[in-house]
């Protein structure tokens, strides 16, 4: 199965010493699959958390990764409409996924996709495939 990496691995990926396993994982991968809401989210990222010094840095690896190396999905409004219908299920049981992780589960799931998170957990919730590449 194709993997679906999330915002909190690739944004692993942009610090000057990411994990190495994160890395080593991710070099070992010849494609990735990424929504283009999780590039908005590492974007944002990079401006907040990256110091300024080092934005340029993680902004040109980002743009050579993603034209190197990922395939990236747009959300369409059938996911749109699972993922509003997922949160809604899940808020009946008191349990909360965000947007953006709600949309990327749908993704998965419509298009059976691994879904790459450094949070597994998040997702236990759904009927998908996760792997964290912390854990192996």
């Amino acid at each position: 199965m194709k993997p679906l990496v999330d915002g909190s691995v690739l944004s692993e990926l942009t610090k000057a010493n990411p994990s190495e396993r994160v890395r080593a994982w991710a070099t070992s991968i010849a494609s990735i699959t990424v929504c283009a809401l999780t590039i908005e989210e590492v974007q944002r990222a990079i401006g907040r958390h990256v110091s300024a010094c080092n934005q340029d840095a993680a902004d040109q690896w980002l743009t050579r990764f993603l034209a190197s190396h990922c395939e990236v999905l747009s959300v369409t409004g059938q996911a749109a409409r699972e993922a509003g219908r997922l949160r809604t299920r899940l808020a009946l049981k008191g349990k909360h996924l965000s947007q953006t992780e709600a949309l990327l589960a749908v993704i998965a799931m419509e298009r059976e996709l691994v879904l790459v998170t450094l949070s597994p957990a998040t997702y236990q919730q759904c009927a998908l495939s996760t792997y964290n590449p912390l854990s192996g």
